[in-house]
């Protein structure tokens, strides 16, 4: 017998890389500013091959990367990646995103009034401001915030006599994007005496007499 050797075809076909997000974790400040779409890791590399065999990008994203909560992290498609030795495979990462609650403080507004007997002059639930609202929240108008609810209970140790005393603050207050912190306004409230008149009574008397009583 004559043998013969032909020559065959040897394929070498692509691996699959894994393109996973990574975690995020930050606060709420009314923006996505601070969501990495770069944030992602590849795993599947053989030969000692690394990322740098890797071009282009993608992108990763969330159904919400403004408001408080937790979200999974998925990847918009393949984009741009490119590898010459590999395909790839999208992962996504479920509550990667966590976006966690700035916080407002609510702090008690001066009072001032006459002393009447009561404390009906005294407010005990509108007197108060709110601070800390990030950029394109406004403090000035709390109710507006998303998810405002509850409600602020004003109190000072004695809201009828007069006197300097502290306005300390308390409530219910939830938001959706906020946590709350109460506040006190030391000698926030004030409460002047009233006035009181002494008339003298008209009296008379006969030259020599004893002076009326």
């Amino acid at each position: 017998y004559a043998i013969t050797i032909d020559a065959g075809d040897f394929t070498v076909g692509k691996a699959t890389l894994t393109v996973t997000p990574g975690a995020q974790t930050y606060s709420y400040d009314g923006t996505a500013s601070q969501f990495n779409a770069s944030a992602y890791t590849f795993s599947g590399f053989a030969g000692g091959d690394t990322a740098a065999v890797v071009s282009g990008a993608t992108s990763a994203t969330a159904s919400d990367m403004v408001n408080v909560g937790t979200r999974n992290i998925s990847l918009s498609g393949t984009g741009t990646l490119s590898a010459a030795n590999y395909d790839f495979s999208l992962a996504s990462l479920a509550s990667g995103l966590t976006i966690t609650p700035a916080t407002l403080t609510i702090a008690p507004t001066a009072q001032t009034y006459t002393y009447d007997g009561t404390d009906a002059q005294f407010n005990t639930a509108t007197a108060y401001a709110v601070t800390g609202c990030i950029t394109g929240d406004n403090c000035s108008t709390p109710t507006a915030l998303a998810g405002w609810a509850g409600s602020v209970t004003l109190s000072a140790s004695d809201r009828i006599n007069a006197g300097t005393r502290t306005i300390s603050a308390s409530g219910t207050i939830s938001t959706s994007n906020y946590l709350i912190s109460y506040a006190a306004l030391t000698n926030g409230l004030t409460i002047s005496p009233r006035a009181l008149t002494i008339a003298v009574n008209n009296a008379s008397k006969t030259y020599g007499a004893a002076n009326p009583s």
